[in-house]
């Protein structure tokens, strides 16, 4: 797993566009290609923000990026349709953990807002020992 750069833009356009990542986004829709460039500078060069690919063989797996506020990491992933339940999904999750846990003192608790259609995120959040804070009727919160 990597940082993400300039040159994986188009993959990652690509994902936030795809039908299943649409569906389980709290958005609900995807981001034309001017939408998507403005939050991906943004991302680019927010200091709370982080955001990691994860490649096998030079093949793109997944992404997984998080935000940092007021002590709270704010998770979110996709994997490519070609990678989906292969548990890559519970890697990318497992090596941000680490990642939040040996570098960044500021963060006291890490949450993934899911939609709750999205089972499989669930899964393996809340087998991650990740605990359900809020369970709304479209989305949940787990934490850790």
């Amino acid at each position: 797993m990597r940082r993400v750069e300039k040159k994986d833009f188009e993959v990652l356009f690509k994902w936030r566009n795809d039908e299943d990542v649409i569906k389980n986004s709290r958005e609900g829709k995807g981001k034309n290609l001017e939408e998507f460039t403005k939050w991906f500078e943004s991302e680019m060069n927010n200091k709370f923000s982080y955001m990691f690919i994860l490649e096998n063989k030079n093949e793109y797996i997944g992404q997984i990026n998080f935000e940092i506020v007021k002590g709270e990491s704010v998770i979110n992933y996709s994997v490519d349709k070609n990678f989906r339940n292969r548990g890559f999904g519970k890697e990318l999750v497992k090596h941000i953990e680490e990642f939040i846990y040996d570098n960044l003192e500021e963060v006291k608790k890490i949450a993934a807002y899911i939609n709750t259609s999205n089972t499989s995120s669930i899964k393996i959040f809340e087998s991650l020992g990740y605990t359900r804070e809020i369970d709304g009727k479209y989305f949940v919160k787990l934490v850790k």
